[in-house]
């Protein structure tokens, strides 16, 4: 039995797909997938309409069909807050066609070099995929499978209303048997992302997908995409940071308003998280569960320093009011606050005409009450 008759109650009926998506408009396209357009839209549901991101298989791609049962064997078994939610499919006259929960902010990589990305929130996003990645690599719950990601970059983590991350992207992956180590040779890599011993030996592992999550942290880190054209070359992050790394001078790959957020010790342990899965050995680099360790004490660390700051603030806003109150005071004692003395003698004599005035200069006559009444108060009775 394949893997769609086994899912049968996964179907989803093509015109329901084309009523959601209002027959694949273009004004509905959401972009290029994996192995096709992917197209957004509202599908009704028992919960009621629900936003979906629609996959659908473009035909004249000969992986397409391939790639497209792949993501439904994985969505299907792995379900986790941190992957992308499987809906449905459609498998109708010809017509593929995956359908997920649509994610709102799309995918990471829009936003590295983005104000809106604060490097606390950076550090909640890069934990939220580590967990996912892990839940994927720690296998089925009888131990028996696990899934090799092989597409583990910015562009594959995709962002909800909430910023909060979700692997997604699941095209390549390989779920089956775990095993140490798998010979690949499809031909699929990503450049800039792919790790060099795969390259040299077509052999996968787990340890590849925690290189290629290491230049994610690093782009995160340095608010850029793992390969920018240099010229007529490409100039790709991972190698650039692992060597700006070793000789201490990170911080010129780094955008100068982040480095102002960071705690230096969470740049310093997320630093070095992201260099040891660079390592070039894989067997010193670390396992997706020691990453997801590492960086909830990152966030611990940088979460610390932001209240720390917060609470000087507000110390900082007290004590400052506080001296201007006194300095106003001391102003009003002395007499330095005001601007025309002659208005406070005014002031003086209108809110009480009995007081008298020692203005120096003024005569014996002017210091004496005002005993003038005019004529209609001498006529008034009271």
């Amino acid at each position: 039995m394949s893997i769609l008759q086994e899912l049968d109650h996964l179907r989803i009926p093509l015109e329901d797909i084309k009523q959601a998506t209002n027959n694949f408009a273009r004004e509905n396209e959401i972009g290029p997938g994996g192995y096709g357009i992917v197209y957004k839209g509202e599908l009704l549901r028992s919960e009621g309409l629900v936003k979906i991101a629609a996959k659908r298989v473009d035909q004249r791609y000969f992986f397409a069909e391939k790639h497209f049962l792949n993501e439904i064997a994985v969505l299907s078994t792995y379900r986790h807050a941190n992957i992308v939610s499987l809906i449905g499919f459609c498998d109708e006259h010809d017509d593929k066609i995956l359908v997920e929960y649509f994610v709102a902010y799309g995918s990471l990589d829009r936003y590295l070099s983005s104000a809106k990305l604060t490097w606390l929130k950076r550090l909640q996003i890069c934990l939220e995929a580590a967990r996912g990645l892990n839940h994927l690599h720690q296998g089925s719950l009888d131990g028996q499978t696990s899934v090799l990601h092989r597409d583990v970059r910015s562009r594959t983590i995709l962002l909800d209303k909430n910023w909060q991350a979700k692997i997604g992207g699941f095209g390549l992956s390989m779920i089956g048997p775990m095993q140490p180590a798998i010979f690949v040779d499809d031909g699929f890599v990503e450049p800039g992302y792919v790790d060099p011993t795969y390259l040299q030996t077509g052999v996968l592992t787990k340890e590849s997908d925690v290189y290629s999550f290491g230049v994610v942290l690093f782009e995160v880190l340095c608010g850029r995409v793992a390969s920018e054209r240099n010229g007529n070359n490409k100039q790709y992050l991972g190698p650039v940071a692992r060597l700006h790394y070793r000789e201490q001078n990170l911080n010129n790959l780094i955008d100068p308003i982040l480095r102002e957020q960071m705690s230096p010790d969470s740049l310093e342990v997320f630093s070095k998280i992201a260099y040891q899965c660079l390592e070039k050995n894989r067997t010193v680099r670390p396992t997706m569960t020691e990453i997801v360790q590492g960086l909830i004490k990152v966030l611990r660390i940088q979460q610390d320093f932001v209240k720390a700051l917060a609470l000087q603030k507000k110390y900082q806003v007290e004590n400052d009011s506080g001296n201007r109150l006194r300095e106003e005071k001391d102003r009003v004692v002395d007499g330095t606050n005001v601007k025309d003395p002659k208005k406070v003698v005014d002031s003086a004599i209108v809110k009480d005409p009995e007081r008298p005035i020692d203005s120096g200069n003024q005569s014996r006559e002017e210091k004496r009450p005002c005993a003038y009444r005019s004529r209609e108060e001498e006529t008034k009775t009271y």
